[in-house]
């Protein structure tokens, strides 16, 4: 390979890989457009990015969007059971509501009275900060008055929390 490369930098090098008809400039390359599809961007994205797309745009209330959910139909059940055990394990798909919801209702039913508050663990920061978020904004507040999170080196809560997300760390660090 180093045989086919000039010893002169001024005289012209020729790829001695290419056919005589392949040869191109990067020139005439870049003035070739790329043949236009019919689908729109949206059906693009769709069409690429097939199942691995995570959100999903939609028209309904957060109401509507809570009431959708898979848990929603056993919210009466999970706090009739809820009354009478120290623990719960809940095991559910992803998506069907459990670290959003479950906390609500627990804060709705009264379980969150005289400075009470519902806690929530997540394994990461990021998981803890968007899902607080989302959660303040089906309860129809700001971030860190009634629902609020916790991770390393910032605390987003206030005398008025009454759900808190954290971290798996911040949960060991404040039972300790």
């Amino acid at each position: 390979m180093m045989e086919s490369l000039p010893k002169d930098l001024a005289t012209v090098w020729e790829d001695p890989m290419a056919k005589e008809n392949e040869k191109r400039f990067a020139s005439d390359l870049r003035s070739v457009s790329v043949a236009k599809t019919h689908l729109t961007e949206i059906e693009w994205r769709k069409e690429s990015l097939g199942a691995g797309v995570v959100g999903k745009l939609t028209e309904l209330t957060i109401k509507q969007q809570r009431e959708s959910l898979p848990i929603y139909k056993l919210r009466d059940d999970f706090l009739e059971k809820f009354k009478n055990v120290r623990v719960m394990v809940v095991v559910g798909q992803t998506g069907s509501g459990k670290t959003t919801q479950m906390t609500q209702y627990l804060a709705e039913a009264g379980y969150t009275y005289n400075g009470k508050m519902v806690g929530c663990t997540q394994p990461r920061r990021v998981a803890a900060i968007s899902i607080a978020k989302r959660v303040a904004e089906e309860v129809g507040c700001k971030v860190g008055i009634e629902v609020g999170y916790t991770v390393r080196f910032e605390d987003c809560t206030s005398k008025d929390t009454r759900i808190k997300y954290m971290t798996d760390g911040i949960l060991l660090r404040e039972i300790l």
